[in-house]
């Protein structure tokens, strides 16, 4: 989570562990899909405001209800929303167990070289002057030799 779906805040100056809201995103043309995707939001109004954006649309001059009666209208969808705070999933890691299997949780980093040979073909170079191209030609004889 890179920061608060509605203002943007990152997750590091909270204090409270924040909120995951799944939203319903209507499709935009029939070509697409309606969409449910889960959100993070920093604090209640934020996940009120993020439900309210994804059911009205972004410009709030042409919602037909305000924001105060669209969160007492859909108290109970909120409620249900906001009485689950996100949390980390216990393992023996973060638990503080003596037995933990795995202490590093990401692949090691290997150095790798690049395997692949340039690429022939494409597009012929264009050269200023025919003694510009008989040059270069030369020059690659004598670096194959």
């Amino acid at each position: 989570m890179t920061g608060c779906h509605m203002c943007g805040l990152p997750s590091w100056p909270i204090a409270e562990p924040g909120f995951s809201v799944k939203l319903r995103i209507k499709a935009e043309t029939r070509f697409q899909r309606d969409r449910r995707p889960t959100v993070w939001c920093c604090s209640p109004s934020c996940a009120i405001q993020s439900l309210a954006v994804a059911e009205m649309g972004p410009v709030t001059h042409k919602w037909p209800i305000s924001l105060a009666q669209f969160a007492s209208l859909n108290a109970e969808r909120i409620a249900a929303c906001l009485d689950r705070a996100e949390t980390y999933q216990k393992n023996r890691i973060n638990s503080g167990a003596e037995n933990a299997e795995n202490w590093f949780m990401g692949l090691p980093h290997m150095e790798a070289e690049n395997l692949r040979k340039p690429r022939r073909g494409g597009r012929p170079k264009k050269w200023e002057t025919n003694a510009h191209r008989m040059r270069a030609y030369r020059q690659s004889l004598r670096r194959e030799a």
